[in-house]
């Protein structure tokens, strides 16, 4: 049986036709005799305007039976990462025995923030979907509370794309189409499965907690006491750097599985904390949070972030290794981060070695955590494609 193969290319030239067609032309040479089953392509957003000219172009010279899409903040090719928005590359993926099936889900009808009651689950039979989605009129992190409804254990992998500015949509392909706003991908099952990891690049800090009060997003005690409190006894006997951490950004971890004896890095759901109430005591949250669950506080920076994504590399790279694999990455990484470029990809090659990766930067990233996908961000999701028969369901974390 022909196995599963990769091919991935970039163009950094500011016409947008002929960055597309260094890709394509490096993504077929990669690829070989293989036919393509999937093409994915990363647009710089920059090059929005030639996004139907792009789609045209690729799916002339990859002859891929399937194309999805989008305008991105910079784009991945292999080791390479290219933070700007004149870049495009074309991952291109064989995959014998899948099903691909396109998916279009348009923008809710009515409050931004409902889910539509016409969208279509992926087909019942899917091994996982990825998605890529429009910040400004899809409501992402819905999607995925719906998607877990209507296809328990289906893993979705992705990422928000990006317009030319903070209120345009993004510009998304779909096979022949060109569509602004909603969201657009692909199921894929058969013989093909997804594999998804997420590296959400912070540190438990201080001692766990059970949530005694909360309100929604408003946690107002912990361990009966008043959540400031509880705060500002960690500041107290944090040292400087990690007080330096927590006035730069504090985030909150929730415990995905409350039959593990020592959560550490990687056994949180994370969000971030948005601020305090001056006379309740109270924290607010990035996320509705309920009593009697267990949370700890967490930090983020570089060599936290660096130590995550490795261990989390190394747990994945005991099972099953993608030979092709899809990379979504915050726009808040990269150099910025890490103070030089390509650090999450070359992190994936070192670890899984020759690995086809492409991939893009997003305003906020789509992969699992404890068995269920969630909107995350400044994350890192990889997405790899493996032999369905490789893992022991559907959709499944090893």
């Amino acid at each position: 049986m022909t196995a599963i193969a990769g091919g991935v290319g970039a163009g950094s030239h500011p016409d947008a036709l002929v960055a597309a067609a260094d890709a394509v032309e490096a993504a077929t040479a990669a690829l070989g005799a293989a036919s393509a089953d999937l093409a994915v392509v990363f647009l710089g957003a920059g090059h929005a305007a030639a996004a139907d000219a792009v789609a045209a172009l690729v799916r002339d010279r990859s002859r891929a039976r399937h194309l999805v899409g989008g305008t991105v903040g910079g784009v991945i090719a292999g080791t390479d990462e290219h933070e700007h928005g004149y870049a495009v590359a074309v991952w291109l993926a064989c995959l014998p025995g899948a099903e691909v099936v396109p998916l279009r889900y348009p923008p809710p009808r009515g409050d931004a923030d409902a889910l539509d009651d016409g969208w279509t689950p992926p087909p019942s039979d899917s091994n996982g979907v990825v998605l890529l989605a429009d910040p400004v009129s899809f409501p992402a992190a819905g999607f995925c509370a719906w998607l877990a409804q209507a296809r328990p254990g289906v893993t979705l992998s992705g990422g928000l794309a990006t317009g030319l500015g903070l209120r345009s949509s993004a510009r998304l392909l779909l096979d022949d189409l060109v569509v602004d706003g909603g969201a657009v991908g692909v199921s894929i099952g058969g013989d093909v499965a997804v594999r998804a990891l997420v590296s959400q690049g912070c540190r438990p800090i201080g001692d766990p907690y059970v949530v005694t009060r909360a309100q929604r997003n408003l946690i107002v005690e912990l361990a009966g006491r008043p959540a400031v409190e509880r705060l500002r006894e960690l500041y107290a006997a944090a040292s400087d750097a990690d007080r330096a951490l927590l006035r730069e950004g504090l985030q909150l971890g929730v415990v995905v599985d409350e039959h593990l004896d020592d959560p550490g890095t990687g056994d949180y759901l994370v969000r971030a904390v948005l601020g305090a109430e001056r006379d309740g005591g109270g924290i607010v949250v990035g996320d509705v949070v309920e009593v009697g669950w267990s949370v700890r506080f967490h930090v983020r920076d570089a060599a936290s972030a660096d130590a995550d994504l490795r261990a989390l590399l190394a747990r994945y790279a005991a099972g099953p290794r993608p030979d092709t694999a899809l990379l979504f990455t915050c726009t808040g990484r990269g150099a910025g981060l890490f103070g030089s470029p390509h650090h999450d990809a070359r992190a994936v090659r070192d670890v899984l070695g020759d690995v086809a990766l492409g991939g893009c930067f997003c305003g906020g990233e789509l992969g699992p955590i404890g068995g269920r996908s969630h909107l995350h961000g400044y994350s890192a999701s990889l997405a790899g494609l493996v032999p369905a028969s490789a893992l022991p369901a559907p959709g499944a974390e090893l």
